[in-house]
């Protein structure tokens, strides 16, 4: 409401098509308020909670359509004080979520991620992007979404820049249509904001963008960071070795990746080489947005 900024108030919004995307409905928010609103309807000092901790936004959201079970499921963050810092105000946030059984025509109410993600569960960011339900191999009809963990270990002072983030990439996952979800034991660590699909045979891939992992050398083309992409041929319970594509500019910010038939599409900014990184220079990596396409498992063989 007040900037792009992830510290800004938020609300999450959607619209709903009944002609297979030929027409489409009026904005509805579905949670938060219309940020033409002041003040936001929202704004309520959570149980056992002053106004300094008054929720402020609703933000990554993370949808799964299960066509099994006719369900969405949308994964999101409740931010009451800071889920971008969470070392400085531990259960400053936390992952939501709620549940349409009627294609998004109404949902339940939200439901704490807490007990499933344990200790994990403050600063474990969602999306923003998509689950996937598998749908080939033994564990076929299993819901899984990916989330990035971001912690200190020390204490930075309000203001300061901290140091690079730790990141680790968390898979949890659904064997019983959303009843309950667990952690799986996977830990990809030093990335940040992965991106999921599923191949034709069952097996997952992810993509991040770098995070704090150190890259091999001659890994990306000369003035880039690149892309990893891991795999799992487990469901979700564990991945291989990051491979890092140079194809794959990565400018620090989400991407998206999906699935269908034997093909694989990649979808991020690629700004030109020198352009990216240089934040502090007011410099936009957010541009030459670029579509890739894989027939072979890795989304990188073609634009």
């Amino acid at each position: 409401r007040c900037a792009a900024s992830d510290d800004c108030e938020k609300s999450i919004a959607m619209k709903r098509s009944t002609s297979a995307g030929a027409t489409w409905g009026p904005v509805v928010f579905v949670l938060g308020a219309d940020p033409r609103l002041r003040p936001p309807a929202h704004r309520t000092a959570p149980p056992g909670g002053t106004a300094a901790d008054r929720v402020k936004s609703w933000w990554n959201p993370d949808a799964l359509y299960d066509p099994d079970a006719g369900a969405v499921t949308l994964m999101f963050l409740v931010n009451r004080t800071d889920c971008v810092r969470p070392w400085l105000r531990p259960g400053g946030c936390d992952v939501q979520r709620i549940v349409s059984t009627n294609d998004g025509a109404s949902f339940s109410a939200p439901t704490s991620m807490a007990p499933a993600l344990g200790a994990w569960s403050n600063g474990l960011r969602t999306g923003p992007g998509h689950g996937i339900v598998l749908r080939a191999g033994p564990r076929r009809g299993r819901q899984l979404f990916v989330g990035t963990y971001s912690v200190l270990n020390t204490t930075v002072p309000p203001g300061a820049h901290p140091p690079p983030r730790p990141d680790t990439d968390l898979v949890f996952y659904s064997d019983d249509r959303g009843r309950s979800y667990h952690l799986s034991p996977a830990r990809l660590r030093g990335v940040d904001e992965a991106a999921i699909t599923e191949l034709r045979n069952g097996s997952i891939l992810i993509t991040a963008h770098h995070g704090a992992a150190p890259i091999p050398p001659h890994a990306c083309r000369p003035g880039t960071l690149c892309r990893p992409l891991a795999r799992s041929d487990d469901a979700g319970h564990s991945f291989g070795p990051w491979r890092y594509l140079p194809e794959l500019v990565s400018p620090g910010v989400e991407a998206s990746l999906a699935s269908s038939g034997d093909s694989v599409f990649f979808s991020n900014p690629e700004p030109a080489a020198g352009e990216c990184f240089r934040y502090a220079g007011g410099v936009d990596c957010r541009r030459n947005m670029t579509v890739r396409r894989s027939d072979t498992a890795v989304p990188a063989s073609r634009t």
